[in-house]
Order: structure tokens, then sequence, then C-alpha cells
């Protein structure tokens, strides 16, 4: 970065801005008075073919350093050439299957470049069985610029060829794509609507079936993660769904965190899931069970009738009226964070955490499960004091699942009475400024500087 250019680049206009930013770098790089800054710029071009045999010849202990120098000096370049000329592909591929990010983001640069350029470069990408790995990289929720450079190099490919069109198909990249389409970033969303526009031009066979399931999913997404109409209409006719984990699953943790059979237990957003009830005929007989949705509360009240003492509560976990301030030992969440978190709401998922920690007793625990590795990161919002364990359970039907083990600390009321007001304002703003960059943020634990 040029030491001339002293003010940040903005972000607020996602990777738009941050490629002007790059541009107006290197910009100020050539007109630099510095010899040393416009010769550097100047003479990536040159660089390429040099660095493309320096990554076909490298050890595979040494070609993330290889692989990172290219992605830097393809910035002022097309690299495709210099690789084909190198016949330095196969191992640029290679490189997609790295372990290491870096490694992973460096050659998804320059595959996303390579594609961008000749036909033969794209047919050389295809040959060297570059597709499955970019398809595999969709799927990388957690790393939404691999989602992005995987899925503008998949419609590069794929796009006016109708042989790499089937190629990239065949792949499973539509999947893939219609599946970004779920996510709550405007930016992965335009994307993937993006590369399925380049992808199905031309066939009208592909082009209806995009359509019709982007459709779907535009109009029910909010739907379904916001309105307690949707549930009440899926729990009409769904009588049982085990959304990530049973009981069986999560014992040894539950029993480590709540030892006492006698213990008074939050089961949030309990839908159709069984949980509660193998907890019971476990021993856990004190349960409050609490959904959105009078119709499977309702439904799980009749279920029940032989567990006596197990209650069933309609209740909005954003404003739980019915639940008086700390009276519980335990509150369960299985994936009610996961179902809320798509809003990509500040203000909505600070209400969540404040409820689930108004009605914990002090020092009781809020033991959160999700799919997504980032959403304990919410659990660090300011208007929180939580003690945080969070771990990974593996070998299950998901690729990963996280556990967050939260014990509520002393003073934590205290805490929420004080923030929670304040912080809650300005997450409306948030919401309202900045849409579809909540989970950034928490990412990086910002919450402090909000």
């Amino acid at each position: 970065r040029h030491p001339s250019r002293r003010e940040p680049p903005s972000f607020s206009g996602g990777r738009g801005a941050v490629s002007l930013a790059l541009a107006a770098s290197v910009a100020a790089s050539l007109r630099c008075p510095r010899k040393g800054c416009a010769r550097a710029a100047a003479a990536t071009a040159v660089q390429l073919e040099e660095l493309a045999v320096c990554l076909r010849d490298a050890p595979v202990a040494q070609r993330m350093q290889a692989v990172v120098k290219l992605a830097t000096a393809a910035r002022g370049g097309d690299p495709g050439t210099a690789l084909l000329q190198a016949q330095a592909l196969p191992a640029l591929v290679e490189c997609l299957a790295s372990s290491t990010a870096m490694t992973q983001m460096a050659a998804v640069a320059i595959v996303r470049s390579t594609a961008a350029g000749s036909g033969e470069a794209r047919d050389a990408l295809v040959s060297a069985g570059a597709l499955p790995l970019l398809t595999e990289m969709l799927k990388a929720e957690g790393k939404a610029s691999l989602q992005w450079l995987a899925a503008a190099a998949l419609a590069d490919i794929a796009e006016d060829n109708d042989t790499r069109r089937d190629a990239v198909v065949k792949a499973g990249a539509l999947e893939q794509l219609q599946e970004m389409l779920w996510s709550p970033m405007p930016e992965t969303k335009s994307q993937a609507s993006a590369a399925l526009e380049k992808i199905t031009r031309g066939s009208e066979e592909l082009l209806g079936k995009v359509e019709l399931e982007a459709k779907a999913e535009s109009d029910t997404q909010e739907v379904q993660f916001g309105e307690a109409a949707y549930w009440d209409k899926r729990y009409e006719t769904e009588e049982h769904y085990e959304w990530i984990v049973g009981y069986a699953e999560l014992k040894d943790i539950i029993v480590r965190v709540c030892a006492s059979k006698s213990a008074r237990i939050l089961n949030l957003g309990c839908g159709t899931s069984r949980i509660s009830e193998d907890m019971y005929d476990d021993g856990y007989t004190n349960i409050v069970n609490t959904d959105i949705s009078e119709t499977v509360i309702n439904k799980m009240r009749a279920r029940n009738v032989d567990r006596p003492g197990m209650e069933w509560l309609v209740e909005d976990a954003l404003d739980m009226a019915g639940l008086a301030d700390g009276t519980f030992d335990l509150v369960l969440d299985k994936s009610t964070l996961d179902a809320l978190a798509h809003t990509q709401k500040a203000a909505v998922l600070a209400k969540l955490m404040g409820e689930s920690c108004r009605v914990l007793k002090p020092e009781g625990t809020y033991l959160q499960i999700t799919v997504n590795q980032h959403n304990p990161n919410y659990l660090r919002m300011p208007h929180l004091d939580f003690d945080i364990e969070t771990l990974p359970l593996k070998g299950l039907r998901l690729d990963k699942t996280y556990v967050s083990i939260c014990r509520k600390q002393p003073g934590a009321d205290d805490v929420r009475r004080d923030r929670q007001p304040g912080f809650l304002e300005w997450a409306k703003s948030f919401d309202m400024r900045m849409p579809g960059v909540l989970e950034m943020v928490a990412r990086n634990n910002r919450w402090e500087q909000m």
C-alpha cells in the first residue's frame, strides 16, 4: 500500500469499493516519484512467466509461497497465458485443495483471473480438474471471499460454451450456487445470482429451472425465519424433525453443565424435536418448552400428556414476557440462533441473547448449538457477560456442529440492564445503515468499538 495514501479505503460498497481502492493504490504507485514504486508496479507483467515456472517446479512444502507471489503479481496482468506456457495449471489446481487458507485464497484468485482470459485457458482448467474443487469452495459459508471468487471462476469457465457448461453443471455447481441464494449476505446472493445468469445463458431448460427455484427461495426466505405464520403452517403436517443433533449426541455435555436432574431447564424454540422428551425420560423432569408457533405447542402438549410436569408455552424468544427473571439453571438453544441469524439483524440477535441471559439464574448456563462457526461470536455483544467455551462436535450428519457453553457471570444482570437499552438503539441504527455486514462485525469481535 503506497505511503502517500493515508486515508483507509471505504468498504461500504462491498467488493467494488475494495477493487477501486486497490486500483487507486496501483495508480498512485505508477505516479509516485519514488522509482521503486513505479518499477514494482510495471514489472508484474514480465514476472508472471517466471513465477509460473516457480509454481510448477516448487516442492509441495514451498508451493504456498510460490502461489501467493504469483497471485500478487497477477494483479497487474493476465496469468493464464503464462500458466499455459509453463504447463503450471495442474500445480495451481492442486493448490485449490490446500488445507492452508492463504494458499487456497491465492490459488482461487489466480484461477479467477485465468478463467476470465482465453477459452484455451478455461479448457485447461477443466482438464486439470479445477471444477470439483471450485464447486466445493461454494460450500465454504464461513469464507465468503472464497465463495465469491469460486462462483465467478465457474461462471467464466461455463459462459458461452456448451461443453464447459455441461462440465460445470455435472460438477454440481448449480445446486451449490442456488444454496448461496439463501445467504444472509447481500454480496453472496449477488455473486450467486450473477454466476447463475452466466452459466444458464442460452439454455432454456437450465434457465427455467434456476428461475423457479430462485423465486421460491426469494419468496420464502424472510417468512421462514421471521414470522410465526410460516412455522404454524409447517407444523400442521410435521410430526418430528430433529435438527442437527439429538439428546444422545449432547447428553455428555448436558450432564457436565447441568448435573442436577432437578434443574429447571428452558428449551428455546422447541419445534417438533424429541430432545426434551428424551431428557425427561432420562430424569430431567423440570423442563419448560417454548416456541413462537401455537400450532406446535398444542401438538407437543398433546403428544406429552404422559409426561407430567413438562410445560409447553407459546413465547416469542425475543420477548419472553411470560417468564420471570433468573428462573432457569439451563437455557438450551438448539439452532434458534441459527434461524434468527439469517435475518442479519443486530437488533434481533441482541434481543434473543438479552432474553436468554435475563431468564437464567446467576451462574446458570446458556447452551448454544449451531452449524455456523461464526454464530458464537454474537455471544460477545457488549450487553452480555458470559464465560464462553466453544467446541466442535464431529462425526455427525452435518460436517461440523459447534456447541458453546456460556456461564452467566455474577454481574451479568447489571451489565445487561446498564448496556442493553443503548446497544439496542445502536443495533437498530446499524441495521438500517449497514445491512448484510453483521457477521463480519461479529467475526472480528468489534462490538466494543460500536
